[in-house]
């Protein structure tokens, strides 16, 4: 249910995973996402759809993801 809860909160504030990824703003690294993006950086899980936000145990940890 957190997992939901965080994923339904993140994707209100920010942009889809495929608007994102279609847009090249992906990164490998959270000190280069947040050199350019908006804090805080979050770990996307584009086949899932959800982010994690810093603290989640899925926190850059999924197999595919990036960092946004």
């Amino acid at each position: 249910m957190r997992r939901l809860i965080s994923g339904l909160f993140a994707t209100s504030l920010l942009a889809s995973p495929a608007t994102l990824a279609a847009e090249g703003k992906h990164y490998s690294a959270p000190a280069a996402a947040a050199k350019v993006c908006k804090s805080p950086v979050v770990w996307v899980n584009p086949n899932s759809g959800l982010y994690h936000m810093p603290g989640n145990r899925y926190y850059g940890t999924t197999k595919d993801g990036y960092y946004s």
